[in-house]
């Protein structure tokens, strides 16, 4: 893993830039149209840019880093034999007490379980959380983030 074309701007975006399965799909990529810039820390670091000129000084601005940290880094996990156009929707909405955070799936197999891909994004993302306070609703429903008692 070579050194990070970009940096964390908080602590949770630290914790992600330290996540092992985060960093090994960094370097996943090759360039292709739509994205020349091949690896995923180059994709990363171009969305990020955009949001440093357009979003430094918005409410979106987190929330914006966060979506481009996370959108490509794990498609080195996807298994190739499963083609298909499938797209993920990550919606982020700040609430009274943190961050709701809407997922949707789009066109996936039917070898892959809709509620196993939720499960994966909750996990991830309780890692990444660090606290046992966080509240994860049933599969198929969005997940709060919250720091409510």
């Amino acid at each position: 893993m070579s050194d990070l074309p970009f940096n964390a701007k908080n602590e949770l975006e630290s914790r992600i830039l330290a996540d092992p399965e985060f960093l090994a799909g960094l370097d996943h990529g090759w360039p292709r149209p739509g994205h020349p810039e091949g690896a995923v820390k180059w994709h990363i670091a171009d969305v990020l840019g955009n949001v440093e000129q357009w979003y430094c000084q918005t409410d979106l601005y987190s929330r914006l880093r966060l979506i481009a940290l996370i959108h490509d880094t794990f498609k080195y996990q996807v298994d190739p034999g499963l083609a298909g156009d499938m797209t993920k929707t990550i919606m982020l909405r700040a609430v009274s007490c943190g961050t709701e955070i809407e997922i949707l799936h789009a066109g996936l197999p039917s070898a892959i379980l809709r509620e196993m891909c939720y499960l994966g994004c909750r996990n991830r993302s309780a890692s990444w959380l660090g606290s046992s306070s966080q509240k994860f609703p049933m599969m198929n429903s969005p997940f709060l983030e919250t720091n409510c008692p």
